[in-house]
């Protein structure tokens, strides 16, 4: 009789049979990862996190983000289908951020939010899958080139650098944080378009492209630039130029989709305040020019200089890796017209570029750059120097697992090889779990203000928010008419009113153009008073008076353009579906894993053999590159290391910041950059007080600083931190001349 089969024997018919079902695998290696992302950001939402219901940990745009998807969602269930206006901001006088604010992530935190029923649950949720969606979009992006081992490491690289994680648990800069997903996916398309004309990868490239403009434009702009600069080199380089064209049209066709964004924000920024550029300049927040000491300053130094240096030892890696194999590479397959592109070299030459634009070195170069002063901080370059550090990393590991890399440079070479890149990415492994991912769980819970105080997108010539009058929905100015109110809807309001007289009806809402008034039936201007309320005029008599946000022309165009770009993506993706079995001739890539990494332009076939003259003079000429390369590394890890480190200070660039700086009763420095602090004695007179900055209005200023509801410190002033709310801190003044003064600063402001 034969015995059963014993346990271990059985599991491992299990884990074969699962292994040969590709499907079920991917189900259980995509929920590790989601699990795995979610202990990883689980922490930051609710590890000894003690505050009011609804609180979060504090992160510089997290609870703004908060107050906005809030009333983001009560619109969209409203009806709504694209919202331009948050209604209920600035004390009901309302506010335009999402007719200027990429609208993208809040669709989704509405999304989300159907399901978790809770809003720091729906920021988990989206937090989690983000992470874990870059991992596999990097991962679907590295297989174009390499293995699954190596593919698998970079994807995991690439999820846990510690400028992703900082995004989220130090700046609460979701919408960036987001766009790590896109950023794989653009460039999956963008190889796959380049190397040949597939319908399936016109509609991909548009739809990524499209998705990361309505995300994050600032991250969008940037890689733009870099996508714009490739295409040209390696259209050059392949002596085509329908590489370019074919790019050209797919990012149009993005441009194209996310029109009902863009096209309303560029008309109608001239109507609009907008305070981000005027308080945060580009030119001064350059990484070395960070001014504070303690808490968020030097952890973001020391996350460039930790993933700097990861890429140029890569750098290095890669090249003498390149190097031992000069012999192999002169057999290596040839494009069009003899000319070859590697891609790893243009990995390395936009990673390099992405970090010399850090570097006040970079000013002379930024400012040919159109409109650069809307990215804000040049610290968003971080973003590429991510993903090309992770590309990177894949192709060294790609090479150091051939077998002939040890017998091509040596064993010790080789051991060493291995060392540097297993001790760079450690550190940066270490460091993001340890500094940025354990270091945030000091911040203190803050709770959203109720009414949300933001001065920015306001009417131009309107006060600040928060001294605006606090007065009824609807007020008449007759005092013996009479006045039902039949409605007051987000965006729509209707009442009956009954005078004697001539009078003027005032809706508490800013004016601001897509805002009409109809009387009776019959539209009728709609006017403003001193702080910017919609006023209409009434004639003697019993009227009825409607005013809704109807849209302007460019909200119209803009949905067209929109509607026009969906239904393209869709042609495109259902004839590519219905082309998808046809025979795919003149391919002009190979999408197969490639050990050396370097994506050929055409698939002709290498040559059988190769004159001894041209593989010594490919020989030497790959020495000579390589030479070069280790050079012009040495001289930019000198230039690095110089604008990185002040003269007086040599601490180790790992070191982990003072993770106290931001805590309830921690003392603190105030820095505004450029002259003295100016607080503010309630939160209301802050809002004037930043209001006057993004105006240059010195009159004003003065008037506070006379009248005694602000005063001046000096920059580095220390002060003891009392309270936080909606990105405003509540200080004691600890020195100077007005020690023991308590005053309301922007929390940014505190180093």
């Amino acid at each position: 009789m034969q015995g059963k089969p014993d346990a271990a024997s059985a599991s491992r018919r299990i884990l074969r049979a699962i292994a040969q079902r590709r499907v079920v695998a991917g189900l259980l290696v995509g929920t590790l990862v989601v699990l795995a992302s979610a202990a990883i950001v689980a922490p930051f939402y609710y590890s000894n996190l003690s505050g009011a219901p609804g609180s979060v940990r504090h992160a510089h745009d997290l609870t703004i983000h908060l107050s906005v998807m809030q009333q983001f969602d009560k619109l969209l269930r409203a009806g709504i289908v694209y919202p331009r206006w948050l209604p209920d901001a600035n004390d009901g006088y309302g506010n335009a951020w999402p007719n200027f604010y990429q609208p993208g992530f809040y669709y989704l935190t509405s999304l989300v939010h159907l399901f978790a029923r809770d809003w720091v649950a729906t920021l988990f949720v989206i937090t989690a899958l983000g992470l874990a969606a870059s991992a596999f979009a990097f991962y679907r992006l590295a297989r174009l080139f390499f293995g699954k081992p190596a593919s698998a490491t970079g994807a995991v690289l690439y999820a846990l650098l510690p400028y992703h994680l900082l995004d989220f648990c130090w700046r609460g800069a979701l919408p960036e944080y987001l766009s790590f997903v896109l950023l794989p996916l653009i460039l999956y398309f963008f190889y796959r378009l380049g190397g040949a004309s597939r319908l399936q990868d016109y509609a991909g490239l548009g739809l990524c492209y499209g998705l990361c403009l309505i995300i994050h434009v600032p991250i969008s702009y940037l890689f733009s630039l870099l996508l714009v600069f490739y295409t040209l080199v390696w259209a050059a380089a392949a002596r085509d130029w329908r590489i370019a064209g074919r790019i050209a049209v797919a990012m149009a066709v993005g441009v194209l989709l996310s029109s009902i964004y863009w096209l309303p924000a560029a008309v109608e920024i001239k109507y609009a305040v907008e305070t981000v550029t005027q308080l945060f300049k580009y030119r001064d927040a350059y990484i070395t020019l960070l001014p504070g000491d303690e808490g968020y300053d030097p952890l973001m130094r020391q996350t460039f200089a930790l993933q700097s240096l990861a890429f140029l030892i890569l750098a290095a890696v890669w090249g003498w890796l390149r190097w031992c194999a000069a012999a192999s590479l002169a057999a290596e397959p040839q494009a069009k017209g003899g000319t070859k592109f590697s891609h790893t070299w243009a990995w390395i030459i936009l990673g390099s570029l992405a970090i010399f634009m850090n570097l006040p070195a970079s000013d002379y170069l930024a400012r040919l750059i159109p409109k650069i002063e809307i990215v804000a901080f040049p610290w968003r370059w971080l973003v590429f120097v991510c993903l090309f550090t992770a590309l990177l990393a894949v192709a060294v590991v790609e090479r150091l697992s051939d077998p002939t890399s040890r017998s091509a440079g040596g064993v010790w070479p080789y051991r060493a090889a291995w060392t540097m890149v297993v001790v760079v990415v450690a550190a940066n492994l270490w460091f993001a779990g340890d500094a940025v991912l354990v270091g945030s769980l000091d911040s203190p819970a803050v709770t959203p203000a109720a009414n949300f105080l933001v001065d920015s997108y306001c009417p131009k010539g309107v006060p600040a928010a928060a001294s605006l009058p606090r007065t009824e929905p609807l007020v008449v100015q007759s005092k013996t008419a009479s006045v039902k109110l039949i409605r007051w809807e987000p965006l729509d309001r209707q009442a009956v009113i009954t005078t004697n007289e001539a009078t003027t009806a005032r809706f508490k809402t800013f004016n601001f153009p897509g805002w009409a008034a109809r009387l009776d039936g019959a539209e009728v201007p709609l006017a403003s008073d001193a702080v910017g309320a919609q006023l209409v005029a009434l004639p003697p008599g019993s009227h009825t008076i409607e005013v809704r946000f109807a849209g302007t022309s460019a909200h119209r165009l803009g949905a067209a353009l929109s509607i026009c770009g969906l239904l393209l993506l869709a042609g495109l993706a259902l004839a590519g579906h219905l082309r998808r079995d046809q025979a795919r001739e003149g391919a002009a890539i190979d999408l197969q894993p490639r050990r050396d990494a370097a994506l050929t332009l055409s698939g002709a076939e290498p040559e059988p053999t190769v004159p001894r003259l041209r593989a010594m003079i490919r020989r030497f000429a790959a020495w000579g590159s390589a030479g070069l390369m280790m050079a012009g590394m040495i001289f930019f890890l000198a230039l690095l290391i110089k604008e990185w480190l002040p003269p007086e200070k040599t601490a180790s660039p790992v070191a982990r910041p003072q993770r106290t700086a931001l805590r309830i009763g921690a003392d603190v420095k105030l820095a505004a950059g450029g002259g003295g602090v100016v607080a503010a004695t309630n939160q209301q007179v802050l809002s004037e007080v930043i209001d006057a900055m993004a105006r240059h209005d010195e009159p004003r200023m003065a008037a506070l600083l006379q009248s005694g509801q602000a005063f001046s410190v000096e920059p580095d002033t220390r002060a003891r931190l009392l309270s936080l709310s909606s990105g405003t801190a509540r200080v004691l003044i600890l020195e100077g001349n007005q020690a023991t003064k308590e005053g309301w600063v922007p929390e940014g402001w505190l180093k």
